[in-house]
């Protein structure tokens, strides 16, 4: 790249100053929590993969975040030290982005934040009640009904 520094502050004060890129660009980085990487793996690496250009958002994003890889965050939950509802209202916002701006469509979006809100809701239970205490198959099965419709319209085969 042989952008001067006076182009890349440029593209710095675009990115700050649009909303939506701004949301995109905050999520990049990951969670700032211990022992995350299922949230990274299953959350942040489509976002990576969608900004590199190099993949079909659609494809990437249910070949990463499965039903299988949210069931595995939600018995991650009790290894997570940070402030996870944070994390998952970046990544919220960065997926929410890309449908604004045309990027993934408005069932891909509402997929990925029924997974999102799975996830933040079986923590904020975990706040008040054991795991043994909560049915996570109850939870996730609207997530793998989603899915399934998901990669039928889309001809991707649920296997990766």
């Amino acid at each position: 790249m042989s952008e001067s520094p006076l182009e890349r502050t440029e593209v710095l004060k675009m990115i700050y100053y649009d909303d939506f890129l701004y949301s995109i660009v905050c999520a990049l980085r990951g969670p700032d929590l211990t022992n995350s990487e299922p949230l990274k793996d299953v959350f942040t690496w489509p976002i990576r993969w969608i900004c590199s250009g190099c993949v079909d958002p659609i494809k990437k994003i249910l070949d990463l975040i499965k039903p299988g890889n949210v069931t595995t965050i939600i018995y991650s939950l009790p290894l997570f030290e940070g402030n996870i509802k944070h994390y998952l209202t970046h990544v919220y916002s960065a997926y929410r982005s890309f449908h604004k701006i045309g990027v993934i469509p408005k069932d891909v979006f509402e997929y990925v934040r029924e997974c999102i809100e799975t996830v933040k809701k079986i923590s904020e239970m975990l706040e008040s009640k054991p795991f043994k205490d909560i049915d996570v198959d109850s939870y996730t099965e609207p997530i793998v009904r989603l899915y399934k419709d998901l990669c039928e319209k889309y001809k991707v085969n649920e296997r990766g």
